[in-house]
This record gives structure tokens, C-alpha cells and sequence, in this order.
């Protein structure tokens, strides 16, 4: 090869690698304006776990009875076109394939899903989706949606 060719080539090369330092900076000023808009559902006299007593009120949780004073505890979270879902709530029969069902009714594509149970009678649900044409809840109806879902026994 001659002195020509090479710095050509070399030229070429630093155009293709300017060219993919512009890609990856769109693509990082887009990852950077992502908002996250999120949503809880806690009930005020939420106690602490352990069996020890919230600030709000003389709650025990090592009572089962008392879990359903502050159940369901239901937080989203929105970032571009994801949904992270998070659900603590009272271990009913077909509780995980009522809210999945609502979920599907709230036009998102479910990715991910993992149910624990969680002490003696309450189950944590976890669901990641995306969001799907014809999608247009806020995070405060969704969370009211859940809520309601969980409400039927």
C-alpha cells in the first residue's frame, strides 16, 4: 500500500468514528431528558415491620389482623415507555391473575413479573411493561385501577 491509500483509509475510518460519536450523543441527550413520573398508594397509618409501632398510630404488624389497617401499598413508576409496578398487598385467591388482567386492560405489554409471598397472609407483586398503542391513563388512575382491583375479595 501506498502513503495515498493509507492516509485515505485513515481518513474514512475518522469520518465513521465522528459519525457513531454523533449517534451515541443523541442517544445520551435523549437518555438524559428521560422523565420518571411516579405514583404511590400508602395509607397513612402504615406501621413499621418487625412487629414495632408507626408514628401515626399504636399499629402492630407482627398482628396479622392489623396488616389490613394499612394494605395495599401500591407505587408506579413511568420512565418513556416502560412501567415498573409494585405491589404489596393481602394474599387473596387469584389475586396475581386479577392484576394482570388489569394491567393487560390498561394496554400495557407485560415483560416481567414476580410474586413473594410476604409474612403470613400478604404477597409483594412486581411487574415491569411496556406501554402499547392506545395507551393514555396517568399514573394516579392507574394506581386508583389497582387499588380497586385489590379491593374485590
Amino acid at each position: 500500500m501506498n502513503k495515498a491509500t493509507i492516509i485515505e483509509d485513515a481518513v474514512k475510518h475518522v469520518r465513521e468514528l465522528h459519525e457513531k460519536v454523533k449517534i451515541l450523543e443523541n442517544n445520551n441527550t435523549h437518555a438524559a431528558t428521560t422523565t420518571i413520573c411516579s405514583a404511590v398508594l400508602v395509607h397513612k397509618n402504615r406501621p413499621y415491620l418487625g412487629g414495632r409501632t408507626s408514628d401515626y398510630g399504636k399499629v402492630d404488624v407482627s398482628e396479622p389482623s392489623q396488616l389490613a389497617t394499612w394494605l395495599p401499598e401500591i407505587k408506579v413508576w413511568f420512565s418513556d415507555k416502560s412501567v415498573l409496578l409494585h405491589i404489596h398487598c393481602e394474599n387473596t385467591n387469584g389475586i396475581l391473575v386479577r392484576v394482570l388482567a388489569e394491567v393487560e386492560v390498561l394496554r400495557l405489554a407485560i415483560t416481567h413479573t414476580s410474586s413473594m409471598p410476604f409474612l403470613s397472609d400478604t404477597t409483594i407483586i412486581n411487574i415491569t411493561a411496556k406501554l402499547e398503542e392506545g395507551f393514555n391513563s396517568t399514573v394516579e388512575e392507574m394506581v386508583s385501577r389497582l387499588n380497586s382491583v385489590l379491593d374485590q375479595h
